[in-house]
């Protein structure tokens, strides 16, 4: 399991300022990845691989897909976790 603030940073350095993104950690090997433009995917996958070897973990597998902003008025979660803490 990688925290949050790990995955957050990752995605700060991969994209340029202003584009959004939502990351959820699927399983502990799977991490869907929305980000408002796909062009930047392969620098996502990138700074992924440089996190977790730097880690010395596994580099997940990453399924990206177009963000979709949150509906009026739900919080708005950059990074989520879709299963149960261990």
């Amino acid at each position: 399991m990688v925290f949050q603030d790990f995955i957050r940073r990752t995605l700060i350095l991969a994209l340029p300022a202003g584009i959004e993104y939502t990351v959820t950690q699927i399983d502990f090997q799977t991490w869907s990845v929305e980000i408002a433009d796909l062009s930047f995917a392969p620098a996502v996958q990138r700074e992924a691989g440089i996190l977790c070897r730097d880690l010395k973990l596994r580099t997940p597998s990453l399924i990206f897909a177009p963000w979709l902003a949150p509906h009026p008025g739900e919080k708005r979660r950059r990074v989520r976790r879709a299963f149960p803490s261990p």
